[in-house]
Order: structure tokens, then sequence, then C-alpha cells
């Protein structure tokens, strides 16, 4: 897979663009509450789908297929149980 220059600066100027939006929004300490933290994780969940897809109709099918394997892999380890303010993986 040759991945030209162009495609690694849209990738990484998006990534920066995602973290400068995630900082500005988030600057104030307040309480999460669930629809900020289900809004958040459905922007980031879409945002690695819209790349998934580019990734599959840009080089192919089995690069596409690795890609979201490898996410559904690192999104199910991340997953973890909170109760009571407390996290446990």
């Amino acid at each position: 897979m040759n991945v030209t220059t162009t495609a690694w600066a849209i990738t990484l100027a998006a990534i920066v663009v995602l973290l400068i939006v995630d900082f500005v929004a988030t600057r104030n300490p307040h309480e999460v509450s669930f629809r900020e933290a289900a809004g958040w994780s459905i922007l980031y969940i879409a945002a690695a789908v819209v790349f998934g897809v580019w990734i599959w109709s840009s080089y192919g099918s089995q690069f596409g297929a690795e890609y979201f394997a490898a996410y559904l892999v690192e999104k199910s380890l991340s997953v973890v149980t909170c109760t009571d303010r407390t996290c446990s993986s």
C-alpha cells in the first residue's frame, strides 16, 4: 500500500483539528452528563467510520477490512465498567 504524502498530511491535519475542537469545547472543568459523553463518543466513532470508509474506497477491501477489524479490537479493549464513580476494566 503506497500512501502519498498528501494523504498523510490530510490525516494528520484532521487529527489536529479533532484535538483542537476537543480541547476548546472542554476547556472548562465540569461534570460531564450522559448526553455530552454520548455526543463525544458518537463524534469520534463517526470519524473512525468515515476514515475507514475512505481507506476501503481508496486502498481496497483488504486494507479496509484490516482497519475495521483492528478498530473493533481496540474499541472492545477500551470498554470499561463504571459504577459509583469508580471504573475498572
